[in-house]
């Protein structure tokens, strides 16, 4: 089920997160031989999801001595320029090596080039190191392809090893076609700031990072050419300039644009962390005005809506889907009128009742991880428009003491039409 999981409602991503990351007892009946599966699959979904400090922090305090432990590990240092402690752990751990091309390389990166080439030549002798292995590490240790012009093939399989030693060669690797995790590897700036503002606006996306880190990443410079990410990287910068000096009009001029760039690319939620509470604390006019109010709700921040702007319709203004939005007299009802047969249900009376029938027998025989997970996935349905199935995962997610993320999950299926951020 864990492998299985892919919401794209970012409330649904954060609380998957959550879950995977948590410190949780083993579990107590497991088939002979399967010992740490779950605990591994876990690692492997936070790094599928980019939250590879997450899992991080999880191979650590389980230890590094288990082989299929300390590969992740290594992995992970490798992508986040940790690789010394790693290749540190490694000669204090005996039998722990991923493999002879990782002893290699740690061995080249402590500065022993000669144990390095003769354990290359040892493990390419006894076939312990395939031809395109052999080939990228012969390129690393010898000095002799320093200024050689020979270009080798793009390797068939991308392990954060072989794009280490890609890098390390003179010939990088571009990350953006690779899993989400490689591209932590580009936000140091190593790159340049276009390879990090790609990579930052992908992780943002999949909400692998926080919205704050994107928006510095943005303002670190200025825009160099014009189109695509410069184009997102200017409004950004405009919009915050103008934010800063709290000119109303200012405002009201930078944030469609602004909107309108970040929507299209997949980034208007990381816009509304970014802005959302600022611009509606601004009670802007017209388009603004209802543009701050959608940015406001998908950040959660509803309360910092004072006023509704005089441009939004009852549809959009119903998306007030929070306790705190009533208690405002200029809030309209909280459930729009064309989706409150589907989705008030969930949050009326005893979240027990009415569970869907799966849902009840887990929570009853004690499945309460199974049952969270399939509430994830119920909820993540509605964005294909299966809103009874999403109804019945929001009235689960109550079930099992997560309301306040079933309401966020709620407010974001009502907001995808004009608040982009899913993958």
């Amino acid at each position: 089920m864990i492998q299985r999981q892919n919401p794209q409602l970012p409330a649904l991503r954060r609380l998957l997160r959550r879950v995977l990351a948590a410190r949780l007892d083993a579990p107590r009946i497991i088939e002979k031989g399967s010992e740490g599966t779950l605990f591994l699959a876990r690692v492997d979904k936070l790094l599928d999801m980019g939250a590879t400090r997450a899992a991080q922090d999880l191979l650590q305090a389980a230890g590094p001595g288990d082989p299929q432990r300390f590969r992740r590990l290594f992995d992970i240092a490798l992508l986040s320029g940790d690789e010394a402690r790693a290749c540190e752990i490694m000669d204090k751990t005996p039998g722990i090596a991923p493999s002879f091309a990782a002893r290699i390389f740690c061995l080249a990166l402590g500065g022993d080039w000669a144990a390095a080439a003769l354990v290359h030549a040892g493990a390419e002798t006894l076939g312990q190191l395939d031809a395109e292995t052999a080939m990228l590490m012969t390129h690393f240790l010898d000095d002799a392809y320093v200024d050689s012009s020979e270009m080798l093939p793009p390797p068939t399989t991308v392990t954060p090893l072989t794009f280490r030693l890609h890098e390390a060669i003179g010939q990088p690797l571009p990350a953006n076609n690779l899993p989400l995790a490689f591209a932590l590897s580009d936000l140091d700036n190593r790159g340049g700031w276009k390879a990090q503002l790609d990579a930052a606006e992908r992780l943002a996306r999949a909400a692998a990072i926080p919205a704050s880190q994107l928006r510095d990443i943005y303002v670190a410079q200025k825009p160099a050419a014009s189109g695509g990410v410069w184009d997102r990287a200017a409004a950004v910068q405009t919009l915050i300039a103008a934010l800063g000096t709290r000119d109303r009009a200012a405002v009201a001029e930078a944030l469609p644009p602004a909107y309108r760039v970040m929507n299209e690319a997949g980034l208007g939620n990381a816009l509304a962390d970014m802005v959302g509470a600022g611009t509606a604390m601004l009670e802007l006019p017209g388009e603004a005005g209802v543009i701050a109010m959608c940015l406001a709700l998908a950040a959660h921040q509803v309360q910092t809506i004072e006023i509704l702007p005089e441009d939004a319709t009852t549809s959009t203004a119903g998306w007030c889907l929070s306790p705190r939005a009533t208690r405002n007299r200029r809030c309209p009802p909280p459930i729009p009128p064309a989706r409150r047969p589907f989705l008030a249900p969930a949050f009326i009376g005893d979240a027990r009742a009415n569970l869907p029938e799966s849902a009840a027998r887990m929570i009853d025989e004690n499945r309460r991880g199974e049952a969270l997970l399939a509430a994830i996935a119920d909820v993540d349905s509605g964005l294909e428009g299966n809103l009874v199935r999403a109804a019945g995962g929001l009235r689960t997610l109550r079930a099992l003491g997560q309301g306040e993320i079933a309401r966020q999950a709620a407010v974001e299926l009502m907001l995808a039409p004009r608040v982009s951020g899913l993958r």
